[in-house]
């Protein structure tokens, strides 16, 4: 919302006084409200309302700020919104629904929001008890909540904001921004439990403004209304029945949301502001290549999956889809690639997807692109996608590193922390961590003691080990099965990832033993880590043929397990991964005389790991690279995928 619309809100001689839809043309939904284009009434939700005579002289005056404002409304013409108990009935209506939805929420009620891009669930994040009674309805025993403060200085009453920060938390595009938070003063335990940072937004909505000025709360939790890994809700019918056991009431209106987007979330680093979700706010903008394509899509990833289509120096990537491994995203995303392809008016003639023969938009580019289809292994396309975020010219090379949880890798193996000579069309592996048993094949991903048991297994001894406290579900009985399995190679997958790594760190100095949500382990290591920075704890690194040994690495750490904090040891183990990533990369672009190296995959987001290996490319006057127009994990992917098959019939 702007200024000039906040401020007619708030203006009891205004005639769009409290009215929470008021926009201009300056401001209000685009994207979420559009079926077609071009962008007139007709062709929005919008068409379903018609402007009343005052809205439409407002229309039609040239030297009004409404003009030709496509969402003109107001209370005689536009949309409604209402209040209604746990059944859906409604007992209040206009600004009456916000009040009595205000009075809920400072009263310890758990509301479902319809907004913009879909529903959100909100309630007071001050109340502790009602915060957790929220994680257990929502079954996100530790997932970190999104919150919303009143303003920025109620921001700073809980974290801290740097200027750049706060830059990001005021634009016009508002997204959520992760922020340090203020331990001594609010510490949000409940809200992002054992993490140091939180993610916060400010008000962007006039039903936001309006719920500010009528509840005593000055910060609220501001979720996503759906469950583990599916879509959020759009429909205020569907809402009812999907949050029946989760919400006490309902604020809904009757404006239908075409286009489901999520909010966007950023980050500042020490390398400039990096987008951990790319969607609300930012979504369908295009992206300028720096060099021309044929018509193309990328299929995207199976996790935090986007999609893009592009054709000439122009690439719009989607909004933020979800788990593909769920019916309900699959039939989401298949709906959004149609209306997609009509928003942009591009026909794909040549498909990238995945290599993973499995991935559900694997199976789909087959079905849909069949004789077009371009494979793109999955951390080319990170690197790829890296390359164009960065405006590298099209017959560039570089040494990428990737780093992420997993990916089907070339030779068929899971990948996962690879040093790539890349240019836009092909890769060399040049150097990679030493591949770990990961016992029981995903399972491992969740209960990272078992990395741990089969990082250390040929280092440690069985007893040894087996006094480890590793959090398994069964404990030592587990932890002596899972070393059977090990010894005997059975239901075992090999794999290089950075992401499994970092988890068995996590595991073995017990800051986290299970994964409940996506990186949890790696990203309670980073934030235990942030205690440990003045620490002088050193571990030796084995790197030999271009192999970076993480089991040796792990046993270091094992060995001084006692000596040093929990914080130290995690700040060292960090650090030494980065240092020794850096120097495989170091190696390998002396080796193939690239002067670019540059930092992509999910472990990116770490901000020690990245800064390290930045500083360590830095300091070689090499020149690092890194994201800063899309996630620099799965949600670029999309991009990569595009470019590598636009560019496939060039060759």
């Amino acid at each position: 919302m702007c200024p000039k619309c906040l401020n007619e809100l708030f203006d009891p001689y205004d005639r769009r006084y409290q009215y929470p839809f008021i926009s201009c043309t300056e401001c209000g939904p685009r994207y979420t409200f559009s079926h077609a284009l071009p962008y007139d009434r007709q062709n929005t939700s919008m068409g379903a309302f018609i402007p009343c005579a005052y809205c439409a002289q407002e229309y039609i005056s040239c030297s009004d700020r409404r003009f030709h404002g496509q969402t003109i409304c107001c209370s005689n013409c536009g949309p409604n919104i209402t209040f209604a108990d746990k059944n859906g009935n409604s007992s209040s209506f206009g600004n009456s629904a916000i009040v009595d939805c205000a009075k809920a929420i400072d009263s310890g009620k758990i509301i479902a929001v319809k907004g913009y891009g879909g529903f959100h669930i909100i309630c007071d994040a001050s109340k502790d008890n009602v915060v957790e009674l929220l994680r257990r309805k929502l079954q996100r025993p530790q997932q970190p909540f999104a919150v919303m403060a009143k303003d920025i200085g109620h921001v700073r009453s809980f974290a801290f904001v740097n200027s750049e920060e706060e830059e990001l938390l005021c634009d016009v595009s508002n997204p959520i921004v992760v922020l340090d938070k203020r331990e001594n003063i609010l510490s949000l335990s409940s809200i992002s439990p054992q993490l140091c940072n939180v993610g916060v937004m400010l008000p962007y909505s006039g039903i936001h403004h309006l719920l500010f000025h009528n509840t005593l709360a000055s910060v609220y939790v501001m979720t996503s209304a759906n469950l583990p890994d599916l879509p959020m809700v759009l429909d205020n019918d569907i809402a009812i029945k999907a949050m029946a056991k989760i919400a006490d009431n309902y604020l809904l209106h009757d404006l239908k949301i075409e286009n489901r987007v999520d909010d966007s979330v950023r980050r500042s680093t020490s390398r400039g502001p990096l987008f951990v979700r790319r969607s609300r706010g930012y979504v369908p903008r295009s992206l300028d290549l720096p060099f021309m394509i044929d018509p193309s899509v990328g299929v995207g990833a199976e996790l935090n999956t986007t999609m893009t289509f592009a054709t000439g120096n122009k690439a719009y990537i989607s909004q933020h889809i979800g788990n593909m491994a769920h019916f309900e995203v699959a039939t989401y995303y298949q709906k959004l690639f149609n209306r997609f392809g009509e928003l942009t008016s591009i026909t794909p003639e040549s498909w990238g997807c995945d290599l993973h023969p499995q991935f559900s938009t694997t199976k789909f580019a087959l079905e849909h692109g069949v004789d077009n289809v371009v494979p793109v292994q999955h951390h080319h396309a990170h690197v790829v996608s890296l390359m164009a975020d960065a405006q590298l010219e099209k017959d560039s090379r570089i040494i990428g590193i990737a780093l992420d949880g997993v990916g089907y890798g070339g030779d068929g193996s899971v990948w996962g922390g690879e040093i790539l000579e890349t240019t836009y069309t092909d890769y060399n592996r040049q150097a990679h961590l030493k591949p770990q048993p990961m016992a029981g094949g995903d399972i491992a991903s969740y209960y990272p003691g078992r990395m741990v048991l089969g990082m250390l297994k040929d280092i440690v001894g069985r007893d040894e080990l087996l006094k480890l406290d590793l959090g398994l579900k069964n404990g030592p009985k587990e932890a002596n099965v899972v070393l059977d399995q090990l010894d005997k190679d059975l239901n075992t997958v090999m794999s290089t990832s950075a992401g499994r790594v970092l988890d068995a760190a996590s595991a073995l100095l017990g800051i986290c033993s299970y994964r409940s949500y996506q990186g949890e382990p790696a990203m309670k290591l980073e934030s235990v880590a942030r205690g440990g920075i003045n620490s002088d704890v050193e571990l030796p690194l084995v790197l030999n043929n271009g192999v970076f040994d993480s089991g040796m690495l792990l046993h270091e750490l094992y060995d001084r397990i006692g000596e040093h904090s929990v914080s130290e040891l995690a700040y060292a183990f960090e650090d030494a991964f980065a240092l020794g990533v850096a120097e495989l990369a170091l190696r390998s672009a002396k080796k193939c005389d690239v002067d670019i190296i540059g930092l992509t995959g999910g472990v990116a987001y770490n901000e020690h790991i990245a800064k390290r290996i930045a500083d360590e490319v830095n300091a070689s006057e090499i020149r690092f690279i890194s994201h800063r127009r899309l996630p620099c994990g799965d949600g670029g992917i999309s991009l990569g995928q595009a470019i590598v098959a636009g560019l496939s019939r060039w060759e």
